[in-house]
C-alpha cells in the first residue's frame, strides 16, 4: 500500500527510507487490492457533496464514491488550520490502482480531474503527513509513557482539518480504462469526442482505416495553461507500432495532426505528460476524408520511390527526418508542371525538387512552400524523373519537433492535371 505515518507500518517506512532516499518516492508503492489500502472502513460519499474531516498524526480518512453515470469529476481539497505539518490525499480506482497523489501542505484549495465510468468504485484515502515522523514519534511516545510531562506533547499540533469537495459532470465518452501500454491500445471511433485524463503514464490510442483516407485527429487540453503549463507529449506509431515523431504541445494545448492512411492501416497517438500534465483532462477525436490515390510506404529513396502517372493526383504526409519519393515516366517530349498543396500551413516550410535518372535534380522550387507552389521541366521521350517532397533542411529534422505543425500536414501532388 502506499505509506501513511502509522505505527505498525514504522518498521516498514524505515526500510523504505533505506531503499528509496526519501518520502517522496514511497509514494509508488502500490496496494494490490482495495482490502490492502486502510484499516478503516470507508465512508460513501456522494459524487456532487462536500464532507468536513480531519486526520491527525497516526491517523487517516478513507472514503468511498460510486458515480452512477459515466464523466469526470472536479475534486477539490481544502486544508482549514495551519499545524506543524500536512496531511496527503490519493485516489484509487477499483482495481486498486493509483489515479492521483497529491500532498497539501498549505491553507489553500487544491483540484484535480478524474475521468470516471459509470457504476465503477473509487475511494480517497487521507493520510496525515510529516517529514518530521520521528521526532513526533518519538514526543508522542515519551508522552504516554509518561517520561514526560503530558503537557509537552500537544496532539493538536498534529491535526489537519480538511475538506473534499467534488463536483460531477457528465459525459458520455470518457476512456478511462487500462491503455497505459501500446498494445492494449483504446480504439477510437470516427467523429466521436473522448475525454480522457493522463496519471502517472502515457494513454495510447489506436485509429484504423476503414478505407483509403486522410485520417484528421485533434487533441485539446481541457485544462487551460498558466505560463505555458502543463506541457503534454504526443507520440505517433505506424502500423508497425514504430515510432514516427513527437510532439511537444505549445502553451494553448491544442494540436491537429494528418495522417494518410490504406484500408485497414491503423496509426497509433501516445499521450504522454512531460511537465504538470497529471490528472489533467484532455479531449482526443478523428475526422475522415476519403482519397482516390495516396502514398504507400515505404517511398523514402530513390530505390523506393512510388510509381506516378501523368494526370495523377496522390496523397501523402511527411513524417520527423523522413522524404517521399515518386518516379515519374514520361510518354512524349515535353514540359510538365508538378503543383503540391499543403493542407493547413505548417511551421517550417516545405520542399519540391525534380530529379533525373542520374539523381541529378533539374528543377525545384525556390521560395519556401507554407501552402502551394509548383515547378515546371521539360521531360524527354520515355525518360524517367523523380519527384521528392521533403521539410526545408536547415540543419536536421529533428530541430522541428517541437513546432507542432511541421509533421502531420497532408500533401496533394498534382501531377501534370489539367483542369
Amino acid at each position: 500500500m502506499t505509506i501513511g505515518v502509522r505505527k505498525k507500518n514504522l518498521l516498514f517506512v524505515m526500510i523504505s527510507l533505506l531503499v528509496f532516499g526519501s518520502f517522496s518516492n514511497i509514494d509508488m508503492v502500490m496496494a494490490t487490492s482495495v482490502s490492502e489500502l486502510s484499516v478503516e472502513m470507508p465512508v460513501d460519499i456522494d459524487c456532487d457533496s462536500s464532507t468536513d474531516g480531519s486526520v491527525t498524526y497516526l491517523s487517516e480518512r478513507f472514503y468511498h464514491f460510486k458515480p452512477e453515470k459515466s464523466g469526470y469529476i472536479k475534486l477539490s481539497y481544502t486544508r482549514y488550520n495551519t499545524g506543524k505539518d500536512s496531511s496527503t490525499y490519493y485516489i484509487y480506482d477499483q482495481s486498486a490502482e493509483c489515479v492521483a497523489k497529491y500532498a497539501n501542505q498549505t491553507q489553500k484549495t487544491e483540484s484535480v480531474f478524474l475521468t470516471v465510468t459509470a457504476n465503477s468504485d473509487y475511494y480517497i484515502l487521507v493520510e496525515y503527513y510529516t517529514e518530521n515522523d520521528y521526532t513526533a514519534q518519538s514526543e508522542a511516545s515519551a508522552s504516554d509513557s509518561g517520561t514526560a510531562a503530558q503537557a509537552d506533547f500537544d496532539y493538536s499540533e498534529y491535526t489537519v482539518l480538511f475538506r473534499i469537495s467534488m463536483d460531477f459532470y457528465e459525459y458520455e465518452n470518457v476512456k478511462s480504462g487500462k491503455n497505459n501500454d501500446i498494445n492494449r491500445a483504446d480504439e477510437l471511433t470516427g467523429d466521436t469526442v473522448y475525454c480522457g485524463m493522463l496519471t502517472y503514464s502515457e494513454d495510447y490510442y489506436k485509429i484504423t482505416a476503414e478505407k483509403n483516407s486522410c485520417v484528421t485527429v485533434t487533441f485539446e487540453s481541457q485544462n487551460k495553461p498558466v505560463s505555458g503549463y502543463p506541457r503534454w507529449v504526443y507520440t505517433a506509431y505506424d502500423n508497425k507500432m514504430t515510432k514516427l515523431y513527437t510532439l511537444n504541445t505549445d502553451k494553448t494545448c491544442k494540436l491537429t495532426q494528418q495522417y494518410v492512411l490504406k484500408k485497414g492501416q491503423s496509426v497509433y497517438i501516445g499521450l504522454g505528460n512531460k511537465r504538470a500534465a497529471n490528472n489533467k483532462l484532455y479531449n482526443i477525436s478523428y475526422s475522415v476524408t476519403e482519397l482516390d490515390n495516396i502514398e504507400t510506404e515505404p517511398n523514402n529513396s530513390f530505390s523506393k520511390a512510388q510509381k506516378v502517372e501523368k494526370g495523377q493526383i496522390i496523397y501523402g504526409t511527411l513524417n520527423e527526418k523522413t522524404e517521399d519519393y515518386y518516379v515519374l515516366q514520361s510518354p512524349a517530349t515535353k514540359t510538365i508542371k508538378i503543383e503540391m498543396r499543403l493542407s493547413t500551413t505548417p511551421e517550417c516550410p516545405y520542399r519540391l525538387t525534380v530529379y533525373n535518372s542520374r539523381y541529378e535534380a533539374i528543377a525545384n522550387v525556390a521560395a519556401d512552400i507554407y501552402k502551394a507552389a509548383a515547378v515546371k521541366f521539360i521531360a524527354e521521350k520515355n525518360a524517367t524523373y523523380y519527384i521528392k517532397v521533403s521539410h526545408r533542411s536547415t540543419g536536421g529534422m529533428a530541430e522541428f519537433a517541437d513546432y507542432g505543425v511541421s509533421f502531420g500536414v497532408m500533401y496533394s501532388l498534382n501531377v501534370d492535371k489539367r483542369k
